[in-house]
């Protein structure tokens, strides 16, 4: 089995057979290790290998013994102790955009663009408010110079 990185970072396709020379010193025995974690990269079997993905996993061989000490259920149901899983940490991001667009929008598009965002309501405001002042300015004038008008 080829042996396991220890970060996603330095988890390459340099692990398989057939990509490295130096592979007789990453093999190693999950039997004669019991116990192996670690990172494995996911690949795309073609001519031309690529990852597609890469996996955290932790291998432990037990004995039937063993096992019966130590149990395990499936996924994160009980007993969930050997070993303990934590709820998954998953980003806010992690939902489907076409449910809720304006939710992608908030914490896809939103910190890239809020400032840009304000800077065109103020813009749109101050245009707005010019607009407003240019319409009424020439009659108030007018009003003022003619004399018409309430004191």
């Amino acid at each position: 089995m080829p042996k396991p990185a220890k970060t996603a970072k330095k988890c390459t396709l340099d692990q398989f057979p057939g990509h490295d020379s130096k592979l007789s010193k990453d093999f190693v025995s999950i039997f004669e290790m019991k116990q192996m974690q670690g990172w494995w990269p996911l690949v795309k079997s073609d001519d031309n290998p690529e990852i597609t993905g890469k996996v955290e996993m932790s291998i432990e061989i037990l004995t039937s013994e063993e096992a019966a000490e130590k149990p395990a259920g499936v996924g994160r149901s009980d007993p969930n102790a050997n070993p303990h899983l934590d709820p998954p940490n998953r980003p806010a991001t992690s939902f489907l955009w076409f449910t809720n667009p304006f939710k992608s929008c908030k914490y896809i598009l939103w910190p890239k663009l809020k400032y840009y965002c304000i800077c065109l309501l103020i813009i749109i405001f101050l245009i707005f408010t010019l607009l407003i002042f240019l319409y009424a300015f020439p009659g108030a004038l007018a009003r003022r110079i003619v004399g018409t008008g309430t004191s």
